[in-house]
């Protein structure tokens, strides 16, 4: 029992100190020591009270000094040990997106209005739902974990923009042909670096990890097919590390539809008996630098702007696109010219066949004439 300065006894757990305040305190259900302080007997037994309440109905938790920067770090080490290394990389970065606005707030202060305000400053739609989606992980892992009451995330809104939604680039069939020919007969050494990456793409819808992560055992010149078993990732420095290197690791593929075979087309099988002829000794990836390292995407994503500059001086209205681009081109020349849907799921390594058919499948202005043409010839 506790007491008084003038030695009045106030009951289990409260005392009064020796500056005049009173102090109460009890053990959580976390195993914590909680102590609550007032200037009165009467002010600091009715904190104990509603504590001890809260306590008994689990409405308490479990760290209330606990800020998004320390209960992000828990979260990574505790929830995401399993993960790819670029799965950790891109739940790093997403984060540090957010982290300047509001990694400093306990999470106890976290409410709808502060979260909503939090995204408001992120730069644009996209970013807006990539942090989202991030947050509402974290947050409802510390739900669970009784760091949170509540999750507010989900009721979040991202988008913002009043802006239309662009359709995804595609080359029609005479800007497929204006770059073949360009990369055929430009002399740049820059060029003729990275044109066989761009064409393997056009011809096969490999994504540039997969085209650069390619290496010579994954290519079978006797039986003209191409074993898609891994994608290189480039891992950048995340922060709070001290080793600012660049790492470039292989990668299974994130699902079992990832790892496929693509048989070769003339074009691909010519490419690589000519590359085979170039092979140095003991190359194990077929696209590297001059010191045998394999290619960096952002090199890539470099020269493709140079191209495209240069073939602009010669066809100013040539809208730029992406090395990714060359994969939606890729899927849409095959539905264009009758290849089962299913079979192209197959080809492009899609786990279903919706997103073949909405992500990577376009309408050109070349097949809608063509569409055009055939219903007046069955017309007549």
């Amino acid at each position: 029992m506790g007491k008084s300065l003038n030695g009045k006894e106030l009951g289990r757990g409260i005392r009064q100190r020796k500056d005049g305040r009173y102090e109460a305190r009890f053990s959580n259900r976390f195993g914590k020591q909680v102590s609550l302080y007032a200037d009165t007997y009467i002010e600091v037994n009715k904190k104990l009270v509603t504590a001890k309440y809260e306590d008994e109905r689990q409405l308490n938790l479990a760290d209330s000094s606990m800020t998004l920067d320390e209960w992000f770090k828990v979260w990574m080490e505790t929830y995401k040990q399993d993960c790819r290394n670029t799965t950790i990389e891109m739940y790093t970065y997403t984060y540090l997106r957010v982290k300047p606005i509001i990694g400093w707030r306990k999470m106890s202060s976290f409410n709808l209005i502060v979260l909503q305000q939090a995204l408001n400053k992120l730069g644009n739609d996209n970013i807006r739902k990539n942090v989202k989606r991030v947050l509402n992980d974290i947050f409802n892992k510390a739900v669970q974990s009784e760091v949170v009451a509540k999750n507010y995330v989900p009721f979040l809104k991202t988008d913002l923009e009043k802006r239309e939604k662009k359709e995804r680039r595609v080359l029609t069939q005479k800007e497929e042909k204006i770059f073949r020919d360009f990369l055929k007969n430009d002399t740049r050494d820059s060029t003729h670096t990275y044109q066989n990456l761009y064409i393997l793409s056009l011809e096969t819808g490999m994504r540039i990890g997969e085209v650069l992560g390619l290496q010579w055992e994954n290519v079978d010149l006797k039986n003209r097919r191409l074993h898609i078993e891994n994608t290189l990732v480039v891992l950048k420095p995340v922060f709070e590390t001290e080793n600012h290197e660049v790492k470039r690791e292989l990668h299974k593929p994130k699902t079992s539809n990832g790892t496929r075979i693509i048989p070769m087309s003339n074009t691909v099988y010519e490419m690589f008996l000519e590359l085979k002829e170039k092979k140095k000794k003991n190359q194990s990836f077929v696209f590297t630098t001059k010191k045998g390292m394999p290619l960096n995407p952002d090199s890539v994503r470099v020269n493709m702007r140079n191209v495209i500059k240069h073939m602009q001086e010669e066809y100013p209205d040539f809208e730029y696109f992406t090395f990714h681009t060359l994969r939606h081109t890729f899927a849409t020349r095959a539905i264009e010219m009758g290849v089962i849907p299913k079979t192209l799921q197959k080809i492009l390594g899609h786990a279903k066949i919706s997103m073949t058919m909405d992500l990577y499948c376009h309408t050109t202005d070349d097949t809608l004439e063509e569409a055009f043409k055939l219903m007046d010839r069955k017309r007549v």
